[in-house]
């Protein structure tokens, strides 16, 4: 049987302050409360703290040897108690974050800009990852949690839907496609148009998504990364068949997108984390602030 930290706080502050009574007044107790607390004390370490006079408790040699050990065991559950506050708080901690690079160069800097200028003690460690590696990060425990669009749903995984975005043509202001609100894909037939390689997942969302339709979408440009197509349509070789929501990420003021239909293609961005296990605060806020930056860019 060990003491409890009462039992302990009150053999401490008897040892001193010199005082049953002094102990007493600072732990907001009767001077028989306090003392009842020390003889459970001594009954649960099985030695005797203090000789008793008729006025006076002295320490023992034992008391004397333990007293240190007492005083640490206090100072580690108040630094426990500070630690867990501050964790609360996001005062302190830090946090792993899985991104795809569409997310990374994206929605990303403006939630961490937000993030470290509210919750500055938390470190953020950002691991950029390719779309088809998002999942086994979060499965080993490598990140906190990771975004992006999966390429199937997994039992272990809790999805939280980030937003629903969809393929949209991106043009040039001045083109003749601005006066639409939405395109259809045989719209874009007679133009140049550059999207991302075969094997990727906006690929192979678009191609399953004709095939169904009986529509067939040869590109005039392939490319493997999201900003190499919108350096194109910005000089306009191009135009880009991609996410709408990448448009006003990336600085291209020059730059329009428009829905395209007939089919409509969807592209769900999450947040995916482990099923059963709780997130920090600071992921939690984390999330939040994303969710915030999301919606704020639909406005």
């Amino acid at each position: 049987m060990l003491p409890n930290l009462r039992q302990l706080q009150a053999f401490v502050l008897i040892c001193r302050l010199g005082s049953l009574t002094r102990a007493a007044e600072q732990m907001c107790l009767t001077q028989a409360a306090v003392s009842v607390l020390v003889k459970q004390c001594e009954e649960a370490l099985g030695i005797a703290l203090f000789d008793r006079g008729s006025r006076t408790l002295q320490p023992t040699t034992a008391a004397r040897a333990l007293l240190d050990l007492a005083e640490r065991a206090l100072r580690d559950v108040e630094t426990l108690g500070i630690t867990a506050q501050q964790l609360r708080d996001c005062v302190q901690g830090q946090l792993r974050v899985g991104v795809t690079s569409a997310v990374a160069c994206t929605l990303l800097p403006h939630v961490i800009k937000a993030f470290r200028a509210a919750y500055p003690g938390v470190r953020v460690f950002i691991h950029d990852l390719p779309p088809d590696q998002l999942i086994l990060p979060v499965l080993r425990e490598e990140v906190d949690f990771s975004i992006g669009t999966p390429d199937a749903e997994v039992d272990d995984l809790d999805q939280r839907l980030v937003f629903r975005d969809y393929m949209s043509v991106v043009f040039c202001a001045g083109s003749p496609l601005e006066n639409l609100q939405t395109v259809c894909w045989a719209d874009i037939q007679k133009h140049e148009t550059v999207t991302v390689r075969r094997g990727s997942r906006i690929r192979s969302l678009i191609e399953r998504a004709l095939v169904q339709n009986g529509l067939d979408f040869a590109p005039s440009y392939e490319v493997s990364f999201l900003t190499t197509a919108l350096s194109l349509t910005a000089e306009g070789v191009a135009v880009s068949i991609l996410p709408s929501y990448l448009v006003s990420s990336f600085q291209y003021p020059n730059l329009r997108a428009r829905r395209l239909v007939e089919p409509e293609v969807s592209r769900d961005l999450y947040v995916l984390s482990m099923k059963g296990r709780t997130l920090t605060p600071a992921a939690n806020q984390f999330i939040n602030l994303l969710m915030d930056t999301v919606s704020g860019s639909q406005t």
